[in-house]
């Protein structure tokens, strides 16, 4: 009984990690923490028909293939989701003709 108490406790605690709306600030200054912004970039697809200039100033300049050749940003969101299995997460910025068309995390 006392293990399965242990692991309620547990999973209350990974799932109530606190999200925060997008912050421009925040996201450039806690590059470690922009996971907890991720949600809400995707679900209020804010940067959606968004040219690349807008998402730099939005996002900034700190991800990988952040240039005007490609079409696919990946921005570094800090560890897991889940604090358990120590994964990296990733918000994948997708363009086509020079618009954002597509923003998912992996």
């Amino acid at each position: 009984m006392k293990n399965l108490l242990s692991i309620v406790i547990v999973i209350f605690l990974v799932s109530c990690e606190r999200r925060l709306e997008f912050d421009k600030n925040y996201w450039k200054n806690h590059p470690n923490e922009r996971y907890k912004m991720a949600d809400d970039i995707v679900k209020t697809k804010m940067l959606i028909g968004k040219n690349k200039q807008d998402v730099r100033v939005l996002l900034t300049e700190d991800c990988k293939y952040c240039d005007d050749i490609s079409d696919n940003w990946m921005y570094y969101l800090g560890e897991s989701f889940n604090k358990l299995d120590r994964k990296w997460e990733i918000l994948d910025v997708e363009f086509q003709d020079e618009k954002v068309v597509s923003v998912s995390i992996r």
